[in-house]
């Protein structure tokens, strides 16, 4: 029988499949229990499968009744060349959003599903880990602020993140368990596992109907975010502390490197439609402060783009420049709330990330000036100066 509480959350799932609206759900989705039954078939001389869903089916996959489908009986029905049985699973999102147009519900066995999604079959069949396929569906995730997120980041620095997790291999992997997956995967060359908890909500969604998906060798499933981390190189890295007279710190930084690209117009990444934000991080404690940069004071300029608020009326961030191969940018002021007074401050790493595409990073150690072991004199004051620093080998995580 469904628990009071998982029958909620679906029923709110629900709701939003068929309402199409960006409101909460009375109950989140994070820890529910779903299956799914993918049916195959060849369309247009490739291989892809409809998609059956219980969640939005308002079902919960109790398992008995899930062992007891038939996967041949299940694929003569579709009409499919095979159908593949894919749970139980667990969401690690908290609420979920759907444009996509209803699809229908049939019964497996005893087991409501609704038609979900299509996805194509990467060559070597569903079940090859860290492979690339793509899913038509248009919808947007959202991970709460203060929830641990579990990404997985390829060669290319785009950051996927864990939408469930399975009992396909392993019928004893827990949420509590994931912290520590990292040690159990065998990660491609360049593949990185990141554990790391949201500063505020995030909400991930597809890229123009389209979600991109991956799955490790225990089948829990992660969807590309629209992120790539680039780490480049910090020609220049300048922080001024005043702990006594806050409104006196400063930041200036030059980011160079021939990674650095100019988004196009109205582009996910374009400032002027999205804004951008610095954020300044300690690499060892994760300390970060974060400036957010208005579309509003955006322009396009020349080859690149121009951040200007002189009086810095919306931000401490005076001027900000993103040309081809160039970052660069001046702050000041009481609401640079970053401070030097961490004994293991030996380096400072600088994110910038403009609309919802790229993020750059630049971690920069060099020449540091401080007048004591803790960042700051007997006059509160400090500062890290850091120069021709190399790109490096990953981005710092807030």
């Amino acid at each position: 029988m469904s628990s009071p509480t998982r029958c909620a959350a679906v029923v709110a799932l629900a709701v939003l499949f068929v309402l199409g609206l960006a409101q909460e759900p009375s109950a989140q989705l994070r820890g529910l229990r779903y299956c799914e039954v993918l049916g195959v078939y060849l369309r247009d001389g490739a291989l892809e499968a409809d998609v059956w869903n219980t969640t939005s089916a308002l079902d919960d996959c109790p398992q008995d009744e899930w062992d007891a489908l038939d996967p041949v009986a299940i694929a003569q029905d579709l009409g499919a060349i095979i159908a593949l049985l894919n749970g139980p699973r667990f969401w690690l999102l908290d609420f979920a959003f759907s444009l996509n147009p209803l699809g229908p519900v049939r019964t497996f066995g005893a087991i409501n599903m609704r038609l979900s999604a299509t996805v194509d079959i990467p060559p070597g069949g569903t079940n090859v880990p860290y492979s690339r396929r793509s899913v038509d569906r248009d919808t947007q995730f959202l991970f709460r602020s203060g929830q641990e997120v579990y990404e997985l980041i390829d060669p290319d620095g785009r950051v996927h993140v864990m939408q469930s997790y399975s009992h396909i291999v392993d019928d004893t992997l827990d949420e509590a368990a994931l912290a520590a997956l990292g040690g159990r995967l065998q990660l491609p060359p360049g593949w990185a596992y990141r554990v790391r908890r949201l500063p505020s909500d995030w909400v991930v969604e597809d890229q123009d109907g389209v979600a991109t998906v991956v799955q490790d060798e225990f089948s829990n499933s992660y969807q590309y975010t629209g992120f790539a981390e680039v780490p480049v190189a910090a020609r220049r890295l300048t922080l001024r502390d005043d702990a006594v007279r806050a409104s006196r710190r400063s930041l200036s930084f030059l980011l160079q490197d021939d990674p650095i690209a100019v988004p196009g117009g109205g582009s996910r990444s374009d400032p002027t439609l999205f804004g951008a934000a610095v954020q300044v991080v300690n690499p060892t404690s994760g300390e970060a402060s974060e400036a957010v940069l208005p579309a509003g004071n955006w322009t396009r300029s020349g080859s690149g783009y121009r951040y200007l608020d002189r009086r810095q009326e919306d931000g401490p961030c005076r001027k900000v420049s993103l040309v081809p191969g160039r970052i660069s940018g001046t702050c000041s002021g009481a609401e640079l709330g970053f401070t030097l007074d961490e004994a293991s401050q030996g380096s400072l790493g600088l994110l910038f990330e403009a609309g919802s595409e790229a993020r750059y990073c630049a971690v920069a150690g060099g020449r540091i000036a401080r007048d004591s072991g803790t960042g700051t004199d007997s006059r509160g004051r400090g500062s890290f100066v850091a120069s021709g620093a190399p790109a490096p080998a990953s981005c710092p995580v807030p």
